[in-house]
């Protein structure tokens, strides 16, 4: 192989490894908030302070299905879509998916809110 075709092909692998890194830093950027709003024919959506909640909890504790904090995904990617997980759209308050986990959490923290109105305001 030529040396011009070497330097060329090193900076093709450059490029894609570089485009491609960039893209997971974007895509992989997890939001500031996050708008729940799946039971809004209930009650008002919450606006979940995301970033907040990501700078002191381990992100695997919400997205339990995730491996890695790399994998974690959206709620909705199987809450509200798949039919054995269950729907915060339809579910009781006692059984919805979000209370049970964020009360509780909040309740052994001895902190956050823990009333209807608290976060559907």
């Amino acid at each position: 192989m030529n040396r011009k075709l070497a330097v060329i092909l090193i900076a093709m692998v450059v490029a894609v490894a570089f485009v491609g890194t960039m893209t997971y830093a974007v895509a992989g950027t997890p939001p500031d908030t996050v708008l729940i709003d799946k039971a809004k024919n209930k009650k008002p959506g919450v606006n979940f302070p995301h970033k907040v909640h990501g700078e002191t909890i381990d992100c695997l504790k919400c997205h339990h299905t995730a491996k890695s904090q790399t994998e974690a995904e959206s709620c909705f990617n199987c809450h509200g879509k798949l039919p054995d997980i269950p729907d915060p759209g339809i579910s009781s308050p006692k059984n919805n998916p979000f209370h049970i986990l964020c009360k509780s959490c909040h309740k052994e923290l001895g902190e956050g809110p823990t009333k209807c109105k608290e976060c559907h305001s």
